[in-house]
C-alpha cells in the first residue's frame, strides 16, 4: 500500500489552507473560496494542483474583468449601480470565487478522466 500520492495531497491540502488563511484575514478571500480550495486541491490530488490553481486564476481574473467591465458599462449609460448586498452594504469589488473554483475544479477533473 503506497501512502506517497495520498500524503502528498494532504500536505499540499494544508498549505493552500494555510495560505487561505492569510488571504482570508488580509480580506482578500472568504471563508468558504479558502475552504473549497483546500478540499478541491485534496481532491484532485498533489500533482494536479499547480495546474488547478492556474487555471482557477485565469478563470477568477476573467471573471473579475467581466464585472469590471459590466460595472463601467452600466455607469457609462447612465444605469444605476448600487444596489445593497445581502449584508446591507453597497460594496460590489467582491468576486464570487467559487465560481472560479469549481469551474477549474471540472477542467482539471475532465484532464485527469482523459489521461486515465
Amino acid at each position: 500500500m503506497e501512502i506517497g500520492p495520498v500524503a502528498w495531497a494532504a500536505a499540499a491540502c494544508i498549505a493552500l489552507f494555510g495560505l487561505g488563511i492569510l488571504f482570508f484575514s488580509l480580506g482578500w478571500l472568504g471563508g468558504g473560496d479558502v475552504k473549497l480550495i483546500a478540499a478541491t486541491s485534496f481532491l484532485l490530488g498533489a500533482p494536479d494542483t499547480l495546474l488547478f490553481l492556474f487555471v482557477m486564476s485565469v478563470i477568477g481574473s476573467a471573471l473579475a474583468l467581466i464585472l469590471i467591465i459590466r460595472k463601467y458599462a452600466a455607469r457609462a449609460l447612465g444605469r444605476p449601480t448600487p444596489r445593497l448586498d445581502a449584508d446591507g452594504s453597497t460594496d460590489h469589488a467582491k468576486v464570487p470565487y467559487a465560481v472560479a473554483v469549481a469551474l477549474a475544479a471540472a477542467i482539471v477533473s475532465f484532464i485527469q478522466i482523459q489521461r486515465a
